[in-house]
């Protein structure tokens, strides 16, 4: 994905099976004295590596002695999704694995840091509707939606008729076991254990169930994405040339752009634009203005839905557009000089792409169905 003007979202990276062991190595105890992040080749082999565990005692530990504040003020919750409750312990759950997920992200400096080096909830989001929400107000939404898609993905699991394997199941039991034996290396039951992570909520019987859950989905989920049928318009992909010049706003990066900086930039964008007559005009502009720094990129790319930003996208899937179309389009990133080149036969990464946006819009469809609609 880009750099410039990709669209900035969590990576949803939750290895369940071992969640609850892996809480215990990240440091979210506020006795934790010290973390250290280490990049891998790509950012899928991202790791976190720590200098120290957490001290253990025989009674178990309070959420208050495991959370810092900011998360604790967001924990406890409880609500109803149809007909079935999520309890305080699985919300917990939930809650805790996202907010680890992303406080990796704010130590890369993604993502707003507190001097701790976890995430600062405090901090006003871009991610949140019209950019005026906390990372608090994201967070909690972001961890409904995650229970609530993994509730849709688990109801269309056993309406297909999927069930756990006797594999997976004895895989599960394993899993358990390694909790109540780390649990018993500490001197706890696997319950009070499980507690000090999720709250007097959760039990190792109730996890086993997120776990399956979990399973489930992802079944479900795999089985769409492999015989996902494409239509024909779905496999032609809109190709555009961009050249951008930066003007940054919304708190994209850490300080927006001056009235005086914007309108600089705009001057650049109308000044090219006059001079494209075609495609050549495109690259040869684009390559002598990143060279020389006017611009912050030019490039070409074919493009899938969800990939891009809003105003981006939506120029691009414009249904009059046609080639040669060219056009200023203001994203958060500055302003792009657009050229539309053509339509490209989706290749096979486009088409997971194509897939999981299908699959996506299908949860978010059936998320307005009052059967998975949430209260308190």
């Amino acid at each position: 994905m880009n750099a410039y003007f990709g669209k900035q979202k969590p990576v949803r990276l939750i290895v369940v099976l071992l969640a609850l062991i892996s809480l215990t190595a990240f440091g979210c105890d506020k006795n934790k004295q010290e973390t250290s992040v280490t990049t891998g080749a790509s950012t899928s082999q991202n790791t976190i590596e720590t200098t120290s565990l957490p001290e253990f005692a025989a009674q178990p530990k309070t959420l208050e002695e495991m959370y810092e504040p900011q998360l604790l003020a967001i924990l406890n919750r409880s609500y109803k999704i149809g007909d079935r409750t999520i309890s305080a312990g699985e919300y917990n759950y939930f809650c805790v694995s996202a907010f680890q997920e992303m406080s990796t992200y704010a130590q890369y400096g993604y993502y707003p840091a507190t001097d701790a080096g976890t995430l600062n909830l405090s901090a006003t989001c871009d991610l949140t509707e019209n950019g005026a929400g906390t990372w608090e107000d994201y967070l909690v939404e972001y961890v409904l939606d995650d229970i609530r898609s993994n509730y849709i993905l688990c109801e269309l699991a056993k309406e297909k008729g999927f069930s756990i394997s006797d594999e997976t199941a004895a895989n599960i039991d394993a899993s358990m076991a390694d909790i109540i034996l780390q649990a018993e290396s500490y001197g706890l039951t696997g319950d009070s254990f499980i507690e000090q992570y999720c709250g007097d909520q959760m039990t190792v019987e109730r996890f086993r169930q997120i776990i399956e859950s979990y399973y489930l989905a992802e079944m479900f989920s795999t089985d769409f994405l492999e015989n996902y049928e494409f239509s024909e318009d779905e496999l032609r992909l809109p190709t555009v040339r961009h050249i951008l010049y930066g003007a940054p706003r919304n708190g994209l990066r850490e300080e927006d752009a001056s009235e005086e900086e914007i309108a600089e930039a705009l001057a650049k964008a109308e000044e090219t634009i006059s001079l494209i007559n075609g495609y050549e005009d495109m690259v040869l502009i684009g390559d002598q203005h990143t060279r020389d720094e006017t611009a912050l990129e030019s490039a070409e790319y074919t493009v899938s839905r969800g990939e891009m930003v809003k105003e981006f996208e939506e120029w691009c899937f414009d249904p009059a557009r046609e080639i040669g179309d060219k056009e200023i389009v203001r994203t958060d990133f500055g302003f792009h000089v657009m050229y539309f080149v053509g339509t490209k036969e989706a290749d096979e990464d486009q088409k997971a792409v194509i897939a999981r946006n299908a699959l996506g819009d299908m949860i978010k469809q059936m998320a307005e169905d009052e059967r998975f609609m949430f209260s308190e």
